[in-house]
């Protein structure tokens, strides 16, 4: 005797089923033989999709965002937990893309239009607009004909359609771009710093990357030129140092503009963990927050740290180091991403996979 409750959830069957025999077996369910296991509570009968996912093998990944990640596993998508579990399957018919969750919604994309979805997979925001952003200190830029304006988390206008560019707000600002020109407007829509640079970035720190003359400089939040207008190049501050490029050479600056480094690199990136990766020639290696270099330039390939951790090339394969520069999981895969709320999707033939912090897979 069989009593049992059935969902139906997308594609496919989510069965769970009280049993009193044991032993494990095969049920037909839409002419479909689906695997039951057993547990000390009884049986679960799982779809196919849902098998798939236990297995923790997928065809695309994307890094985890407010404990969900977005996986492609049988041409369909869902979003998984830290567990590797399904935590959401959108049930969205037509639908071309979602993208990973922030602020609690999600990009959708549906008829060629975009909207959002919450956590439970429902459409709050039905999509009416030709491209979106993610939502940032409770604003989302969006575009429709044209122009481009901000929705908040009802979907309701916060500031009108009216700009040719629009980005995300950063500690209460925006760079927004009319008339040609980038400025910067606060949550009402009124210029705090009137449009007059060719191109900026978002406010880090205080501080905000512009560029006019095809110089770039940055600026505090009153708008006035806080380092001068001098580099080729230039990237938003993180842990008190930005990256510049001055011709082809890469070095960092402080808050006051002083050059960190005695010489500088073909290629920098970010400081994390109080290190920045960094490439001389054809080998990479990370520098401390005073410019020296605190693990060699020794790898043919390698990416920024992350929650402690950087992925790095030996011999065609990718595995973690340390800050200290210390092997932490080994060179195993074909390609490593970084970790994010404790787990990094890697890549092991054409699957990709999650792992822990001590080189453990999810699932089984």
């Amino acid at each position: 005797m069989i009593k049992s409750t059935m969902a139906n959830i997308g594609a496919g069957v989510i069965l769970v089923a009280s049993l009193a025999a044991c032993g494990d077996r095969t049920l037909t369910v839409n002419s479909q033989s689906i695997a039951v296991t057993h547990s000390n509570l009884g049986y679960k009968v799982y779809d196919a999709l849902a098998m798939a996912v236990e297995r923790g093998e997928f065809q695309t990944a994307a890094d985890f965002s407010e404990g969900l990640a977005l996986v492609q596993v049988q041409n369909q998508y869902v979003y998984i937990d830290r567990e590797g579990e399904i935590a959401l399957r959108p049930d969205l018919d037509g639908h071309s893309g979602v993208a990973s969750f922030s602020e609690g919604l999600a990009l959708l994309r549906l008829n060629d239009l975009y909207g959002y979805i919450d956590k439970t997979g429902n459409i709050t925001i039905p999509p009416r607009f030709s491209s979106g952003g993610s939502f940032s200190e409770g604003l989302a830029h969006v575009r429709v004909n044209e122009r481009n304006g901000y929705i908040d988390q009802a979907g309701e206008y916060a500031i009108a359609l009216q700009y040719e560019s629009a980005g995300s707000f950063a500690e209460g600002l925006a760079p927004v771009r009319a008339a040609g020109k980038f400025g910067y407007v606060d949550k009402a829509g009124a210029w705090v710093i009137p449009p007059s640079f060719d191109s900026t970035l978002g406010f880090s720190e205080g501080l905000a990357q512009v560029q006019r003359d095809q110089q770039q400089g940055y600026i505090n939040k009153t708008g006035a030129i806080a380092i001068p207008l001098q580099f080729d190049g230039a990237f938003q501050f993180a842990g008190g140092r930005a990256r510049v490029r001055q011709g082809a050479s890469w070095n960092f600056i402080d808050r006051d503009g002083q050059r960190i480094a005695a010489s500088g690199f073909d290629w920098a990136a970010d400081f994390d963990s109080d290190r920045a990766l960094v490439r001389r020639g054809q080998n990479w290696g990370y520098i401390n927050p005073a410019g020296e270099v605190a693990i060699a330039l020794q790898y043919r390939f390698a990416s920024d740290f992350s929650e402690g951790l950087a992925a790095v090339q030996v011999e065609n394969r990718w595995g973690y180091i340390d800050p200290a520069g210390q092997i932490t999981i080994l060179p195993q895969f074909d390609e490593a991403g970084p970790f994010r709320e404790g787990r990094a999707r890697v890549r092991l033939g054409d699957r990709w996979r999650y792992i822990t912090p001590t080189g453990a897979f999810l699932g089984q």
